[in-house]
């Protein structure tokens, strides 16, 4: 995954920088950790243990360079010696440490990511389903939210490792996961009505029906949102 490896290649970048001289190191730093802190916040947030610590060594290691660079170059032991190189050191080899970190968690992040966006998706559709129904509209309302309840099966067949076709009706997703979900008879009267509405049959369900509908998938949603973030 990019994101992965980008994190990677800002590790390898800051193990380098041990082998700069602390004038060139000063403006090489502040380029590479202003990088590293940007793709952290970027990806985990500010308020992330990662991004925390990358901030609290940054400014640490940004007084040492200061301070070193001042001084003009230390060269052989005297660069081992001084004990301001050695807490640099220390706190360059922490910051690759946690861009390490950062490039293992990335993986997992994205995907979380990725669904909290679909979950964002699905709810602004019935959003949208809702200010149709309030106008009347009640049919096009349920398709609205029989592209949701799509998508929610879908995800679940997904999820329970279930083969499906992007034709599949939410009547044909539900008997491909009968035997791998014990949830799924809660959205057997949802994909009733979604369907009535795909196909035309109108008269077959009321507005009532659609609301029900609606604020039953929402729950859905947001059951599911509530749970990943426990």
């Amino acid at each position: 995954m990019r994101l992965a490896a980008d994190f990677s290649e800002l590790a390898e970048e800051g193990r380098k920088l041990h082998n700069r001289d602390y004038v060139e190191l000063a403006s090489r730093y502040r380029d590479w950790s202003l990088r590293a802190l940007n793709s952290l916040i970027e990806l985990f947030g500010r308020d992330s243990e990662l991004t925390r610590d990358f901030i609290n060594d940054k400014v640490m290691a940004e007084e040492l360079i200061s301070k070193l660079a001042s001084r003009g170059a230390l060269s052989g032991v005297s660069r081992f010696l001084s004990s301001d190189a050695r807490r640099l050191r220390l706190l360059l080899d922490r910051q690759v440490a946690i861009l390490t970190a950062a490039s293992g968690a990335a993986e997992s992040e994205v995907l979380r990511l990725k669904k909290r966006l679909k979950q964002r998706i699905l709810l602004d559709l019935l959003r949208s389903a809702g200010r149709l129904l309030e106008r009347g509209l009640k049919d096009p309302a349920a398709v609205l939210c029989g592209e949701v309840l799509l998508e929610l099966l879908r995800g679940r067949c997904e999820a329970k490792g279930v083969d499906y076709s992007l034709t599949d009706s939410p009547t044909t997703l539900l008997a491909l996961l009968k035997e791998k979900d014990e949830d799924v008879a809660r959205f057997e009267g949802l994909a009733a009505v979604s369907e009535a509405a795909a196909e035309g049959s109108f008269f077959s369900y009321t507005k009532s029906d659609v609301q029900r509908m609606l604020e039953e998938l929402r729950g859905i949603i947001e059951d599911d949102s509530g749970n990943e973030s426990d």
